[in-house]
């Protein structure tokens, strides 16, 4: 009588044991995978941190910008602010600034007109 019992409950053993090791295997490669993504989106804002052009008399900085890079910008009642440059926005802790001739500029990039001797640079930046 015991023997009659004794694959039913072998092949469940099997099955449940199988089950069991294959739950750990699945799980892995999601952990995996989003630290992967986790490392790319750091490493596109590391490759990005600064992006440098030269001024050109009667255009606004922005302007330029927008001609060299695709631009994400959000409008407010002081003018635009960038967001992103090529997908790349930054995280809470970080602003894209804007640099002219070395030197934070006083104004906003959309404001400011340059002048083909302006180095210009955009800088990922932490908020302080």
């Amino acid at each position: 009588m015991m023997r009659k019992y004794l694959k039913p409950i072998l092949a469940i053993a099997i099955l449940f044991f199988l089950a069991a090791g294959c739950d750990k295997f699945l799980g892995q490669p999601r952990d995996a995978s989003t630290v992967k993504v986790y490392n790319q989106a750091e490493e596109r804002i590391n490759q990005a941190q600064s992006i440098k052009y030269t001024g050109q008399d009667g255009r606004s900085a922005l302007e330029l910008l927008k001609g060299q890079y695709q631009v994400e910008t959000k409008s407010f009642s002081f003018g635009e602010m960038v967001e992103k440059i090529n997908g790349v926005g930054p995280d809470s802790k970080h602003f894209w600034a804007f640099y002219v001739n070395g030197e934070l500029a006083n104004v906003g990039a959309d404001s400011y007109v340059t002048k083909n001797s302006d180095q210009i640079e955009w800088k990922l930046e932490e908020i302080k």
